[in-house]
């Protein structure tokens, strides 16, 4: 039996909470491109969140997207972008 993974805790500012909860909701709503390819083989990369549904799921988890709300959103969504796309 393989050993178990490591877990890592995360922590959170409790302001950030919703947001995070928000930022993992969006998780199906990423926008997609196919990058190279000419003569051999190309890549996928997500280029970013499909911002017309983000209103609709912060209403349904009681978010607020004000401008400090947009940045927290906005700051998770370029993180994860770096991190992906390495």
């Amino acid at each position: 039996m393989p050993a178990p993974e490591k877990q890592t805790a995360l922590l959170l500012w409790p302001e950030n909470v919703p947001y995070f909860r928000l930022f993992t909701a969006l998780g199906t709503q990423w926008r997609w491109v196919a990058v190279g390819g000419g003569f051999g083989p190309g890549i996928i990369q997500r280029v970013g969140l499909d911002y017309a549904v983000i209103p609709h799921i912060a209403s349904a988890y009681g978010v607020t997207l004000d401008m400090k709300g947009w940045a927290r959103l906005k700051a998770a969504e370029l993180a994860a972008i770096e991190v992906w796309n390495r």
